[in-house]
């Protein structure tokens, strides 16, 4: 049973028939999917479980959450127009709107590292694909390119290039892990422990590049991390779902082991396993905010510092360095520009100039622009209709 995601059609009927990591202390929120409600709901809380809310609010299923880059944006999964379709909203539940309209069932999302591109799961020929949708074109292609057989669960290596996902071109219902280059479409088996029958679900951290991922052996569901030969979780119930803490140092995953599915977190060692959501329903598929942002781009060569710049009153002029810089407006106004290419910039309250790959507006940014890469990776500005989510101008 896979109780992660939408992966083959009797899981989609599973799911939706179902409706039905003390650990580290990382940075950021956690989202995940709840059906306490009475229908599968978006819910971020604090990474110790506390102030949980519901941001989607809606009363079709919505499930599978996925984090921009910045944090500043959810991509999820949706049926509200009936059909399995991507949608995304802003980080506190606001701008809900669909990414894509296709023919066919599109689930699962995974937003890479630079932002410009969400990653999904489609049967819309047939078969689950992997396919990649480059947001500013608003095209996809198929990346995983298998005729026959199921392939499922995308997560993207920390540089952008490859994508693990779960195969299942092995035959008899067994899934196992692959890893595509996005650009040239070369695929390589990703090595299992000995003894794991089935892999599914990996999530590929930003940091040391580790793939943990659902291991299934004899029937068990346990969380493990590629290279290593026994599992972090031992308990009776089912555990699924890994995702990494942006710093690496904690896992978040599912877990049945209390006779419903609730959101786990444990040490990067499988240490200090603790119920994070202890609520009734099924809490499923987390997602951790990726707040300490750097640790998701590596810094080119040349490149070995990183530069907080902020602004102290209104229309400041704040230049970047040759390090990686997080560059913020204090009262609006202000010029922000990138230099290294890989700057992140937060706009003020009122409009401002934006010149970087990675961008956060403020209020009505009145010029907003690409710069070098592919625009705007954080909020849609709302004054002008030119721009779009990751939109230059």
């Amino acid at each position: 049973m896979r109780i992660a995601g939408l992966a083959a059609a009797t899981v989609l009927a599973a799911v939706v028939a179902s409706s039905r990591s003390g650990a580290a202390s990382p940075p950021g929120l956690v989202a995940f999917q709840t059906d306490r409600d009475g229908n599968f709901e978006i819910y971020v809380m604090n990474r110790d479980g506390s102030e949980q809310r519901d941001l989607t609010n809606h009363p079709g299923d919505d499930m599978l959450p996925t984090w921009s880059p910045t944090g500043a944006r959810i991509a999820f999964t949706s049926n509200r127009r009936k059909q399995w379709q991507l949608w995304m909203m802003n980080a506190d539940g606001s701008g809900q709107q669909q990414i894509l309209r296709s023919v066919g069932p599109d689930t699962n999302p995974a937003w890479s590292p630079r932002g410009d591109k969400i990653a999904f799961e489609t049967n819309r020929r047939g078969n689950w694909e992997i396919y990649v949708l480059d947001l500013k074109s608003r095209t996809a292609r198929n990346v995983s390119r298998s005729a026959t057989t199921d392939d499922v669960d995308a997560s993207w290596a920390p540089d952008g290039k490859r994508i693990v996902y779960s195969s299942g071109k092995f035959g008899r219902g067994r899934f196992r892990l692959v890893s595509v280059n996005v650009l040239t479409g070369k695929k390589r088996a990703v090595a299992t422990p000995t003894g794991v029958q089935e892999a599914l679900r990996p999530d590929w951290s930003g940091v040391k590049g580790r793939i943990a991922f659902t291991g299934v052996s004899h029937g068990n569901y346990d969380i493990y991390v590629v290279g290593t030969s026994k599992p972090l979780t031992t308990s009776s119930g089912e555990d699924a779902d890994p995702d990494w803490s942006p710093d690496d140092s904690t896992i978040a995953f599912t877990s049945g082991r209390d006779g419903n599915y609730e959101i786990y977190s444990m040490n990067a060692d499988g240490t200090k396993q603790q119920n994070l959501t202890d609520k009734e329903g099924d809490d499923l598929n987390p997602a951790w905010q990726p707040v300490e942002r750097k640790g998701n781009v590596r810094m080119p060569a040349g490149i070995r510092c990183t530069k907080l710049i902020n602004g102290t009153s209104v229309g400041d002029y704040l230049p970047g360095t040759a390090c990686i810089d997080t560059i913020k407006g204090a009262g609006g106004k202000d010029t922000l520009i990138g230099k290294s290419a890989r700057d992140w910039l937060y706009g003020g309250a009122d409009p401002d100039h934006l010149n970087s790959r990675y961008l956060d507006g403020g209020t009505c940014d009145y010029r907003v622009d690409g710069g070098v890469g592919p625009g705007d990776a954080g909020r849609t500005d709302p004054c002008d209709p030119r721009y779009g989510i990751d939109s230059s101008y």
